[in-house]
């Protein structure tokens, strides 16, 4: 026999029993989950559900001292939630209006730096009017 022969002979004997341990395993898994849904299927017979009842608004004495409760309770919640906002907003204000002026600070340095490079009147009046606005904005704090 030659060489092809064989090794095309092993080939096929290992597909081959690939296949029937794959059909084996199949069987025994099918019938495992079949038997598996079987027994739960067989424990949730067997369990009792227990009722549950809630009562009305109307049989119940307490309810309008724990809905005003409750009511109360949304209302803080929402002040509170208000109240974060608030500092969240005033915070994020303040954070725009330091950048706002480490802008303007940056303008004004750059225009001083030029009017002591070059001298020039245009860099003065410029550097003046960075700087008269950067005083401003720190000012109105």
């Amino acid at each position: 026999m030659s060489w092809f022969k064989i090794f095309s002979a092993v080939v096929v004997a290992n597909i081959v029993s690939w296949v029937i341990v794959s059909i084996i395993g199949l069987v025994f898994w099918v019938y495992v989950l079949g038997q598996t849904a079987d027994a739960v299927s067989q424990a949730l017979r067997d369990v009792e559900i227990p009722s549950v009842r809630f009562d009305s608004p109307s049989t119940n004495s307490s309810t309008g001292t724990s809905q005003e409760a409750q009511r109360r309770q949304e209302e803080i919640q929402e002040q509170l939630q208000q109240a974060a906002a608030d500092r969240a907003r005033r915070e994020r204000e303040e954070r725009d209006r330091q950048g706002r002026i480490a802008a303007q600070r940056r303008t004004c340095n750059y225009w001083t730096q030029e009017l002591r490079e070059d001298g020039d009147a245009d860099s003065r009046e410029y550097q003046k009017l960075a700087c008269d606005r950067l005083q401003r904005m720190i000012r109105s704090q």
